[in-house]
This record gives C-alpha cells, sequence and structure tokens, in this order.
C-alpha cells in the first residue's frame, strides 16, 4: 500500500468520484463529450493530485497539489450547478454532490494546513470589542461558509439580526454583533 492511500482525504475522494460517475450515468448521449466527461475528469483529478502531491519531496509542492484538488473539486461543484440549472440534476442528486463536496473541502484544508502552510480558501476570524457591541471580521470563501460561521459560532454567543447578515454577499466584510 502507498502512502497516499492510507490517507482519509484521498479516500474520500475516491468515493466522491464515484458518486459523480454514479449520478452523470443518467447524463443524456449528447452529453457524453460535455458535461459529464468535464465532471468526471475534474472529479478523478481530486484524487490524482491528492497522490502526486504525496510523492514531492518538499511540503510547498505538495501543499500545491492540494491547492490544484481543490481547484478540481471547485470546479466539480461549478460543473454541477449547471447541471441542475439544465436538468440533468434534480435538486436531491445536486445536495449530495454539494454535502460531499462541502466534506472534501473540509478535509484538504485539514490536510494542507497539517502541512503548515495557510491556506487562502479557508475561512479566517477576528474579533474586535467595544464597550456598545462587538464586531467579526470575517474572510471566507463563499458566502455559504461566511454564513455556516456565523450560525453555528454566534447562535450561543450573541444573537444576530437578519439585517447583519447582508454584508456576508461579499467576502471579506465586517459583521456586528448585536
Amino acid at each position: 500500500m502507498f502512502n497516499f492511500e492510507k490517507l482519509q482525504t484521498w479516500q474520500q475522494a475516491i468515493t466522491f468520484a464515484d458518486l459523480v460517475y454514479r449520478l452523470t450515468r443518467s447524463f443524456p448521449v449528447a452529453e457524453r463529450f460535455g458535461l459529464t466527461a468535464q465532471m468526471r475528469r475534474a472529479a478523478v483529478s481530486i484524487s490524482s493530485n491528492i497522490a502526486e502531491g504525496c510523492s514531492r519531496s518538499s511540503r510547498t509542492d505538495y501543499a500545491k497539489f492540494l491547492e490544484i484538488a481543490t481547484g478540481s473539486l471547485y470546479e466539480t461543484l461549478s460543473q454541477a450547478t449547471i447541471s441542475r440549472n439544465q436538468g440533468l440534476l434534480d435538486e436531491a442528486q445536486y445536495q449530495q454532490i454539494d454535502e460531499a463536496a462541502e466534506q472534501q473541502s473540509r478535509m484538504l484544508t485539514g490536510l494542507r494546513k497539517s502541512l503548515g502552510i495557510p491556506c487562502r480558501h479557508s475561512t479566517t476570524v477576528s474579533q474586535l470589542s467595544t464597550a456598545s457591541s462587538t464586531w467579526f471580521w470575517v474572510e471566507a470563501p463563499t458566502w455559504r461558509s461566511a454564513a455556516r460561521w456565523v450560525r453555528k459560532a454566534l447562535t450561543s454567543a450573541a444573537p444576530i439580526s437578519r439585517g447583519c447578515l447582508r454584508p456576508f454577499q461579499t467576502m471579506n466584510r465586517r459583521i456586528k454583533s448585536t
């Protein structure tokens, strides 16, 4: 057994590729060389880049291949969105891919962080407290990631009014907790 085969991140990437293959089997023949092939190549590329990165001698090179794997993951999710919009995937199938992609993204981020290389696509949070309020500066790759952080982290602390979520529509914005 090779080292990369022991990685849960690689094993999950194989499972993700299997899911994409299974869901794209029902695509029309006209899409065989279009979205079907693109989605499958991108999904296979995730595990391939993890394996290739594992063979590199430097952590920086390994991290670069993990970044490429993350790009392939995002590419697959983008193509799944197009497939859903075109009626090739129903909402339940899209949700399967979305949830699996989210889990895979977290695993890739964790593996990259374990190398000691900072992740550009991870969520970072800074907090500034004043006498009257608390401000959070959230940098996240997507609005969904930022909103998820807000729901998880702040529901137990200070409630956030609906209007405070509006700045999350663009990344790297301050959120005031009232």
